[in-house]
Formats: structure tokens, C-alpha cells, sequence
């Protein structure tokens, strides 16, 4: 991600992807279903356009602002959010950079969200779903730090 770094360790591109979502979550077992009900050629579009976003922001080749690609989603920790829309349906990924692994990008949770926010009381609910969505990534953050990243 093409910015300056906030952290107090200089970090530069390629990073390198580690997995710490929780895959028997709730939200991303919905995400999941949601992925199987696609047919196989956009399933594999679909993938496919996931791993070239996660491949070019490993590359610092996301530039901060792009709001459609990339955004912060919370300061303390830091934490990004990787966004995709497919067949109507809005992906969140978000992830971190932990200062004790400069080379890393760590995936710590991911989601479906609804598109249709227009009505402002399904704007409050699908506001209040993301929030509980960040908190669980923080969740995620803070047991990935004392277990050194690792499942």
C-alpha cells in the first residue's frame, strides 16, 4: 500500500499474506455459503479478483484514498479494509500490518454486507453489523499479537 507508514518500523512492499481469520465464525461462514451458491465460472471470477486485489496490496500497489479498493477502518489498532463487490454483493476483508512482523499483512476477518443502505433504517442495522464485523477483527488483532500471528 503505497502511504506512509504509521508504524514506528519502517515497512516496505512485498509484503507477505498470513491467515488468521476465524473460519467457524458466523459472518464468515455466511460469506462462505454465499460463495457456494455461485456458479463454478463466477466462483473461480470471483477468487480470482480477490487474490489480484490481496496480491496488489502485499505489492503496496494500493494507494491510500482509493476508497473502493482500500480504507482504514479503525486507528488504534490500525486496521484495513480490503473491499469487493460481486453480483451485488459487498466482501469485506480486513487486515493489519503488526509492527512485530514488518513484512506481514495479516487477514483478520472477513464478510458479506448488504448493498441496499438507502433506507436509513436498514442503514442503522447494516452500520451496527459492521461495527460488531471491526470489533471481531480488533478481537482478532489483539489474540494474533500474543500469539505471534499464528493459529
Amino acid at each position: 500500500m503505497a502511504r506512509k507508514s504509521r508504524c514506528t518500523v519502517e515497512k516496505q512492499p512485498p509484503y507477505e499474506w498470513r491467515d488468521f481469520v476465524q473460519w467457524d465464525h458466523p459472518s464468515v461462514q455466511d460469506m462462505g455459503t454465499w460463495l457456494s451458491s455461485l456458479a463454478p465460472a463466477d466462483l473461480a471470477d470471483v477468487q480470482e479478483s480477490m487474490e489480484a486485489l490481496r496480491q496488489l496490496a502485499a505489492g503496496g500497489e494500493i494507494e491510500a484514498g482509493n476508497e473502493d479498493e482500500l480504507g482504514p477502518c479503525s486507528v488504534d489498532p490500525v486496521i484495513w479494509e480490503l473491499k469487493w463487490t460481486f453480483f451485488g454483493q459487498h466482501i469485506r476483508q480486513y487486515h493489519a500490518e503488526p509492527t512485530s512482523h514488518p513484512d506481514l499483512l495479516v487477514a483478520l476477518h472477513m464478510h458479506t454486507k448488504p448493498q441496499d443502505t438507502s433506507v436509513p433504517a436498514v442503514w442503522l442495522a447494516v452500520k451496527e453489523q459492521q461495527d460488531q464485523e471491526m470489533s471481531h477483527a480488533k478481537l482478532r488483532y489483539l489474540a494474533g499479537g500474543r500469539s505471534d500471528w499464528v493459529s
